[in-house]
């Protein structure tokens, strides 16, 4: 999960109302992107703004373009007047902001954790038994907010259940999703002011649980145990609890933007029971649905890198400390990749859409993300009939980059199991 603090707007003089377009369409911006070259330099943010699918993927797999300002690669940003445990140091020391000579290594370890519990039938038996109680709850409505009653409590739950985290009951659970959408928010250098009080509280809630789990001396197959032992991760107890609370962000955010958005998709074409149908007489094609879900709902619309030395891409020369926004949205709709790009094509082969990053920056938990959106779906499609929009109007959280719904209602016809 990794934002830059604005979203990527057109040339000065033709920059997109970040506000008004979380209102209408939080995709506008990317798609206006495709009109324009396939980079330019933004002068009202003073960074250079790449959309061609062909450039963001090499310069995701460039490792001169880093995460952070050249300036902060020497330690120093870390500033000494700061306290060890405030939110500016917890989310500096989270796997993003890593030096390049351990990230490589943190990241394919966390990959290697995150594919052990994929293995497990753990995770998997919690996801179903979440995903049915939560349906048939939707079953006794004639409508009902498909995020905050499905997709929020159901990514939480999972988050809490990765990391081995205990928690009372589903009001704590909602209040640490905002608790880390702020740490989102705080990455993205997003509403800055908000976020820091979110994230000192999940903090608290983090330190406990690292507490706890060290007093009975246990060791469950989760995270958390992963974490612990790793020397990378475990360096600090500010690096245990960043991370914790990247996983935890990273992870229900995806989930919830992802599935929330792609029951919208669907629900606003008219192609629920189309699709719902196809699939269930289809079933191999669930996993290139799911594809083009990511490809056409990109989770992190846009990433944020800096030169570390001068860098040169054919007539692109990016001068050292200068900034690039990676539209991976914009990407994603490259006519020159995909042919009839703003169509939505469920059975879409080959898919080579970059919504989880590539390279040294690739999501870890990118496999996670597919198996659970998959499964969800896969249930989804059996249980329900039809979902159908209503008068009611959508409502975007405000974020640019990882908004995404948090509110969307549907009408629910005729739920029931399919045999």
């Amino acid at each position: 999960m990794e934002i830059p603090s604005s979203c990527p707007s057109h040339h000065q003089g033709n920059a997109v109302d970040l506000q008004q377009t979380q209102v209408l369409s939080p995709h506008r911006c990317s798609q206006t992107s495709q009109h324009e070259e396939p980079w330019f330099f933004d002068t009202l943010h003073k960074q250079w703004v790449i959309t061609a699918h062909v450039l963001v993927k090499q310069m995701l797999l460039d490792t001169r373009l880093q995460a952070r300002p050249p300036e902060q690669h020497d330690g120093a940003w870390l500033s000494r007047q700061q306290a060890p445990y405030s939110p500016q140091v917890l989310v500096r020391e989270q796997l993003l902001f890593f030096e390049a000579s351990e990230q490589e290594e943190a990241a394919r370890q966390l990959r290697r954790a995150i594919n052990g519990l994929l293995k497990s039938n753990t995770l998997q038996q919690q996801l179903l038994a979440r995903t049915s109680d939560l349906l048939a709850s939707l079953a006794t409505q004639e409508h009902c907010d498909i995020v905050q009653q499905f997709a929020l409590p159901l990514s939480t739950q999972l988050s809490a259940a990765l990391l081995g985290l205990e928690w009372k009951d589903d009001a704590e659970l909602v209040q640490w999703a905002a608790w880390s959408n702020a740490f989102g928010d705080y990455t993205s250098g997003y509403d800055a002011g908000a976020a820091l009080a979110g994230i000192f509280q999940f903090s608290r809630v983090c330190a406990h649980a690292i507490k706890v789990r060290r007093e009975r001396k246990e060791s469950p197959h989760d995270l958390l145990t992963f974490l612990l032992a790793s020397p990378l991760f475990a360096r600090s107890e500010q690096r245990l609890i960043a991370n914790m609370q990247m996983v935890f962000a990273a992870s229900h955010i995806t989930t919830e933007k992802a599935l929330s958005s792609g029951i919208q998709q669907l629900v606003e074409a008219g192609a629920w029971h189309h699709v719902r149908e196809e699939i269930l007489a289809h079933p191999a094609l669930l996993s290139s649905f799911v594809e083009e879900l990511l490809r056409v709902r990109t989770p992190t619309r846009y990433v944020a890198r800096w030169a570390t030395e001068d860098v040169s891409y054919e007539d692109l020369h990016i001068g050292r400390g200068q900034r690039v926004v990676l539209s991976l949205e914009a990407a994603n709709v490259d006519p020159a990749v995909f042919a009839c790009p703003m169509d939505t094509e469920w059975s879409r082969r080959p898919n080579s859409h970059v919504a989880f990053g590539a390279g040294l920056h690739a999501c870890p938990g990118a496999g996670l993300a597919r198996q659970e959106l998959q499964l969800i779906f896969r249930l989804l499609f059996q249980a329900a009939v039809d979902f159908q929009p209503t008068d009611i109007a959508p409502i975007y959280r405000d974020n640019p980059n990882l908004g995404g719904l948090s509110s969307y209602y549907v009408t629910i016809h005729s739920l029931g199991v399919n045999k």
